[in-house]
């Protein structure tokens, strides 16, 4: 089940992380944002529109990455089936813009908070890295990593 819940997490990262930068980078920040409201609405349907029909999402805890929306998808309902209430905050996001406006990469630290049915909390602290293509002139994830933060001395 934690295995689970950590996979779950990096694909949260795939999707929400703010920028710093004017004009691309901003529509990014704006499609992160978005994002980290349709995860924790479970609102499916938007937040598999926000993929590339090739997308790759990798996590730490988990032996494979998954490729393709069919397998992304997967994954998310179960995640929003075992976890109704999911919240996200975001630490030091960052994103870059590159190749005439047409790639983005964004980086950033996450807080999630992941609640099951039962009321019980599992708190997960991630960094992540996202690469962003934008198709018919919107942002789309083609791959996302995300991994635990190391635990402090």
């Amino acid at each position: 089940m934690k295995l689970f819940t950590y996979s779950l997490v990096v694909l949260l990262l795939a999707g929400v992380a703010p920028a710093a930068s004017a004009g691309a980078a901003e529509d990014v920040v704006e499609t992160l944002r978005l994002r980290g409201h349709m995860f924790s609405e479970g609102n499916m349907d938007a937040w598999m529109a926000g993929f590339t029909d090739d997308a790759v999402i990798t996590t730490s805890l988990v032996p494979f990455r998954m490729d393709g929306k069919e397998a992304i998808q997967a994954y998310y309902a179960g995640v929003f089936q075992t976890y109704p209430t999911r919240r996200v905050a975001f630490r030091q996001p960052s994103a870059r813009v590159y190749n005439g406006d047409t790639a983005a990469v964004s980086n950033a630290y996450l807080h999630v908070t992941l609640v099951d049915r039962n009321s019980q909390a599992t708190t997960l602290y991630l960094r992540q890295s996202v690469t962003w293509i934008k198709q018919g002139g919107r942002w789309l994830i083609a791959d996302g990593h995300a991994s635990r933060l190391p635990a402090s001395p």
